[in-house]
């Protein structure tokens, strides 16, 4: 699945127009399902949602402004009933071990989940391995933002560690990674 990605996006929806049309995607960390909405509309084949879903959790929404809180329980039997008939599978639990249940080989693997530098490095290199370390597969993620520092620490550690690199991070308020393997 190689992918030029060396050039500037503002947001992580121009690059999914670029990288998801007919692959097959897994987004660790769906929280209320908006990013996954997006991926969809650019029509992979098939998609697989990890998340937990227990509990209570806020977020910031894209602009870093506005915090969100939900109950998980809910937005899981919300996002079954209005995902019913795409090409999704919700996994629920927690990652990285929940992705041994992922059947189809993915293509693209974006992260959005625990933004802790130990989590993002676990959830990092679970995905590597579900890739397979296939060449031209791709790993991206949200919040590389110095807001979140354990992401960019994680980020920068897991390149370091597997001699690769950032192909483009987005230029909006809280930019997305892409790492093209």
């Amino acid at each position: 699945m190689y992918t030029n990605l060396e050039r500037e996006y503002k947001t992580r929806g121009h690059v999914y127009k670029e990288i998801v049309p007919g692959r097959v995607v897994v987004e660790i960390g769906v929280f209320k399902g908006d990013n996954a909405k997006q991926i969809l509309t650019h029509k992979p084949s098939f998609l697989y949602l990890v998340d937990p879903w227990a509990g209570i959790a806020a977020s910031g929404d894209e602009d870093g402004q506005h915090r969100t809180t939900v109950n998980l329980d809910i937005e899981y039997k919300r996002l079954k009933r209005e995902l019913y008939g795409e090409p999704v599978e919700l996994l629920r639990g927690k990652s990285p071990d929940i992705l041994a249940q992922v059947a189809i080989q993915p293509d693209f693997v974006y992260i959005d989940g625990d933004h802790t530098k130990p989590a993002v490095y676990a959830d990092l290199t679970a995905a590597y391995n579900l890739l397979g370390r296939r060449r031209g597969s791709i790993i991206g993620g949200h919040d590389y933002s110095k807001r979140t520092p354990g992401v960019i620490e994680a980020v920068n550690q897991f390149c370091q560690h597997n001699s690769l690199q950032i192909h483009t991070l987005t230029t909006n308020d809280i930019p997305s990674y892409f790492i093209v393997l």
